[in-house]
């Protein structure tokens, strides 16, 4: 009798220690990946990350066994900003030409495409751009016959943030207000999905969303229905750009160190 309560004892010890490390194992934690000396931000196409260099090149950054090695790419003087699409990294230099490169291009040239006059952020779905002028106006970018043709959406006033996933647009108002719009439909349409007060800036896969805190934090947003839910899930001081990639968040610090966080999806939090 004494054995059989000692053996089970025993196996409530074992049961309880595993308990303990799937516990361990799902804490969402910052890991250090390398560095990126002289990047201005970060993209992916779900299995590199990609940056722009202050030197004037496009990087590619693959990651082996938590440690990110750099190659250069091709050259990008000029540029200012970049999105990936699906098929293609679109970019705009300092004098609002758009070009684009083909991710599986073994030549990897810059090829222009028109211009995007006025636009102050731009943005990418699948590959449409979508991009929102000084005045506050949203447009569409439609690739035809290898020609860049902006069509007007509608209105983006007073939106201070925007993001995009792969079936959403989503924006932050200047009062604080979440909104997003199904890009399946060619006029927008906004409808509130919560708040985000305090959110600096943030990115959405359409699993989830992630914002930055004036306060230094990274919050994880939740997408229940018409509602989206936001929980603290650790410290961001210092982070300064970040790109999503499923369930990673891949992070661009101040210092020049480049980290990723692997985070829960789902509504279990």
């Amino acid at each position: 009798m004494k054995k059989a309560i000692l053996f089970c004892l025993f196996l409530f010890i074992i049961s309880l220690s595993h308990l303990s490390s799937s516990q361990e194992i799902k804490k969402e934690t910052w890991v250090k990946l390398g560095y990126g000396r002289g990047i201005k931000f970060l993209m992916n196409d779900k299995k590199n990350l990609y940056a722009i260099h202050n030197s004037g090149y496009l990087y590619k950054g693959k990651i082996i066994n938590n440690r990110i090695i750099w190659s250069k790419v091709i050259p990008a003087r000029g540029i200012e900003f970049c999105v990936m699409g699906t098929k293609y990294i679109y970019a705009m230099n300092n004098g609002n030409m758009v070009y684009r490169l083909s991710i599986y291009d073994p030549m990897k040239k810059w090829k222009p495409i028109g211009y995007a006059y006025g636009v102050e952020k731009l943005l990418v779905y699948k590959d449409t751009l979508i991009g929102i002028n000084s005045s506050g106006s949203i447009y569409r970018g439609s690739i035809i016959s290898e020609r860049l043709v902006w069509t007007k959406a509608g209105n983006g006033r007073s939106i201070d943030h925007l993001s995009v996933g792969s079936h959403y647009l989503y924006a932050i108002h200047s009062s604080g207000k979440l909104y997003r719009w199904n890009l399946e439909t060619e006029s927008i349409s906004w409808k509130q999905v919560g708040n985000a007060h305090g959110i600096n800036f943030f990115k959405t896969n359409d699993l989830f969303l992630c914002g930055i805190s004036n306060s230094g934090f990274i919050y994880k947003g939740i997408i229940m229905g018409q509602r989206i839910i936001w929980k603290k899930i650790g410290s961001a001081r210092g982070i300064r750009n970040i790109t999503l990639n499923k369930d990673i968040i891949y992070a661009l610090h101040s210092s020049e160190i480049i980290y990723k966080m692997k985070i829960m999806t789902g509504r279990d939090f």
